[in-house]
């Protein structure tokens, strides 16, 4: 968003979003996702020490939002301008809310890059606050896990890292360590989308309860989670 109007472009993926819950009995304080019963960390997370981040929505599996984080990358030129502009809005309008819950302005933002290419990239350039902010990780091995270099110019500067769909959880949690590794100062990670399939088993109960929630831009994760488990905001504080 560098010179147009990010409003229009955030409608047209507003009705998408779903807002995140809060770390709750079944659901997990580290992803946002559905936990068995009894536990507030899902089983990935819990055993490969992934980061806690914080989602802007969770990206049901085939509906809008899903849809275009995977078109974004993966579809025609006429898609993925578009689809990125209204990503780009997401996240600009997003952040400007909530910059605050995540510790802070950044002094630059690292992005995830899979194997192929650093698509979130092209979020971030269309992204008017964060012009000329980004700074490049080296992916040094693309197995699994996945591995990065940070560079170390990146010492004591206060790093955004921003991801655009968490799944696993294992290109940013190495990604994160990178960053550390040079002395960053880490904000907490966003993605923008953490994917989700409602007919889990330990997502059935999750996806219930967010239904009955609007996705508002004045809330998120850290601020205002959604409390599926019978307690108040006010009990959280």
């Amino acid at each position: 968003m560098n010179r147009q109007d990010p409003l229009p472009y955030f409608e047209r993926v507003k009705p998408g979003l779903v807002p995140i819950a809060g770390g709750q009995n079944e659901v997990c304080g580290t992803c946002r996702s559905g936990a068995n019963p009894g536990y507030q960390r899902c089983y990935r997370c819990k055993n490969e020490n992934v980061v806690e981040v914080l989602p802007i929505s969770m990206s049901v599996h085939g509906e809008l939002l899903h849809d275009r984080l995977r078109w974004y990358k993966d579809g025609n030129e006429q898609q993925k301008q578009d689809y990125t502009l209204q990503l780009a809005a997401l996240l600009l309008l997003f952040l400007g809310r909530h910059l605050k819950c995540i510790g802070g302005n950044p002094d630059a933002v690292a992005t995830v890059s899979s194997e192929k290419r650093d698509a979130v990239k092209n979020i971030v350039d269309r992204t008017a606050n964060f012009r000329g902010m980004h700074a490049p990780l080296a992916r040094t091995r693309s197995d699994n896990p996945p591995t990065f270099q940070a560079p170390d110019s990146l010492k004591d500067k206060k790093v955004l890292l921003l991801d655009d769909t968490f799944t696993t959880g294992r290109s940013i949690t190495a990604a994160y360590r990178a960053l550390s590794s040079v002395g960053a100062e880490l904000l907490t990670p966003v993605v923008i989308g953490r994917h989700f399939r409602p007919g889990f088993a330990t997502s059935e109960r999750l996806h219930t309860c967010l239904k009955n929630h609007e996705w508002r831009l004045d809330r998120c994760g850290i601020c205002a989670p959604i409390m599926c488990d019978g307690r108040s905001q006010a009990q959280l504080l």
